[in-house]
């Protein structure tokens, strides 16, 4: 075999090893989402959910948790292009052989540390508690994020099964009230698009 060929093979896997390296990231910072940490200071939620209670507290506790959806959705996406614009320049300064370098490359670890912090700042104002079940319940109803080459992305679509579910479990007025505002909702999630 030639040395052009090897070296244009041995590229082409360092980048391929790189770009499998990215996915992985993103896959972990997209199972982060459902990850809540268990801190005190957390914003202000609304827990009555059920029928029966105002719905000023639900559209109050609807529009944080969307808001903190798409702020989360932002961040994975910028995080994911910054870790594709460095991986070149990574695997290009570390060898083949000594793929275990790629987690020690001081310039890697900086972007991943950066990241760790801004994502940890992020999780710490996640809404939770009853009512961020439920609207997540009912939101299940409307769309869903897929995880694609460029990141994540805001898919609307029904799903009757969810609303259903969400219907039997937190009952009818949270889900009304969640429909009601179904295009603003589409709308704010969709523009965390890469």
């Amino acid at each position: 075999m030639s040395r052009a060929l090897f070296e244009s093979r041995s590229t082409t896997m360092r980048w391929q090893r790189a770009t499998r390296l990215g996915c992985v990231l993103v896959g972990c910072l997209a199972l982060s989402s459902g990850c809540r940490a268990k801190e005190a200071a957390r914003a202000p939620t609304a827990e009555r959910v059920s029928s029966g209670g105002s719905a000023a507290p639900v559209d109050s506790a609807l529009t944080v948790y969307v808001e903190w959806q798409r702020d989360w959705m932002l961040l994975s996406n910028r995080h994911k292009a910054e870790i594709d614009a460095a991986t070149p320049a990574i695997v290009a300064r570390n060898a083949p052989v000594d793929a275990g370098k790629l987690e020690r490359d001081p310039a890697f670890t900086a972007l991943l540390d950066r990241q760790r912090e801004e994502m940890r700042a992020l999780m710490a104002r996640a809404p939770g508690g009853t009512s961020v079940e439920a609207l997540g319940a009912a939101l299940a109803g409307i769309g869903s994020g897929v995880l694609t080459d460029q990141g994540l992305r805001y898919v609307p679509g029904r799903n009757e099964a969810a609303l259903a579910s969400a219907r039997a479990k937190y009952g009818d007025e949270l889900v009304n009230r969640v429909l009601a505002r179904e295009q603003w909702i589409v709308t704010t999630l969709a523009s965390a698009a890469p």
